[in-house]
Parts: C-alpha cells; sequence; structure tokens
C-alpha cells in the first residue's frame, strides 16, 4: 500500500515523469524538478517507518550523528529533527535542492555531494539513512542478477562510501 501511495504522488505530480527510469540517475533531471517540486516523500513518510526505526534510534540515543544519503526535499530529517535528533547531515546530488532545503530550514544542515564519493571522515556517523536513493543508480540495470552493470556499480561504490563514515551500522528504509 505505501508503494502504491508513492506511485499515485509521482504520477499526480504536475511535473511531467520522465521519458525513461534512467533519467532518476541524471543530475540535471533532479536540479529541474526541484526547481518546481517543493516537497515529495518517497515511499514512506516518517509515521510510516517510524516504529521500524524506533529500535535503532533509540540505541543510537539523541545525540546520535546521522547521515541522510538523497534527501531530495523530503520531511524525513525534520521529523527527525522533531523527535529529538539535531545531528543530522542531508546530503543530495542536486544543488538546487541543497540551497531550497538549507533556506527554508536552517536548523538542518544540508550539503550538496555525490553518495558515490562522500567527502567526510572514516566513522564519522553513528547512522547512515536511506530512502530509495540507492534505486535511482540501478534504473538502467536490465536484469537484477547482473551485477556487473554500471548501477551495480555505483551502488556497490556508495555502499563502500557508507561503510568508510559510519562507526557500526547501517539502515535502509527501503523495506519499510
Amino acid at each position: 500500500l505505501i508503494l502504491l501511495d508513492s506511485l499515485l504522488q509521482e504520477m499526480d505530480l504536475e511535473l511531467s515523469l520522465p521519458s525513461n527510469n534512467a533519467e532518476y540517475k541524471d543530475p540535471d533531471y533532479w536540479d529541474k524538478r526541484f526547481e518546481k517540486e517543493e516537497s515529495y516523500e518517497w515511499l514512506a513518510n516518517f509515521d510510516e517507518v517510524k516504529e521500524i526505526l524506533k529500535h535503532t534510534l533509540d540505541k543510537f540515543g539523541k545525540t546520535a550523528k546521522i547521515l541522510q544519503l538523497g534527501c531530495g526535499n523530503s520531511s524525513l530529517a525534520l521529523d527527525l529533527y522533531k523527535e529529538g535528533f539535531e545531528n543530522i547531515t542531508n546530503i543530495d546530488i542536486s544543488e538546487i535542492c541543497v540551497k531550497k532545503m538549507s533556506a527554508k530550514h536552517q536548523e538542518l544542515k544540508f550539503v550538496q555531494m555525490d553518495m558515490t564519493s562522500l567527502e567526510f571522515g572514516e566513522a564519522e556517523f553513528d547512522l547512515v539513512i536511506e530512502k530509495a536513493t540507492l534505486d535511482s543508480l540501478l534504473v538502467a540495470n536490465r536484469s537484477p542478477w547482473d551485477l556487473t552493470g554500471q548501477g551495480c556499480v555505483q551502488v556497490s561504490k556508495a555502499l563502500r562510501e557508507v561503510k568508510k563514515v559510519l562507526k557500526s551500522a547501517f539502515v535502509g528504509t527501503k523495506g519499510a
């Protein structure tokens, strides 16, 4: 049901959908989209994943240093902030997104960055959260079993970067 809601939300946008799914991995697509779009929740909003994340968030506590990959214009970071998690760094490949979100939510930190080349030190974050961002790298793959395709190579590179900056655990909300 959550995936259906996300799909319906995507289809209802006044923005035109990409001509093919491969555009989802193109930073220019996101810049154009974020010029017009103010907010969008991929897959699920915070209330829908809160219970899934609760155990992990409780484990690290309110002082956890959190990195969100591909934040887009989602309210996830703001929702976490309202729950008491104030040390959140949000990255997105779109410079337009980062500028708009920084202006909109000055209490949060937004950085323009490619998740396949993170510019943070080793073991800098307690927790890394991503919500369908890795999917955007796989959109051009013809088969989920072809681990040599460019998308799989990029996902592998991104996960290596996450491992580098992470102290101990990874939470992906995609399964929500």
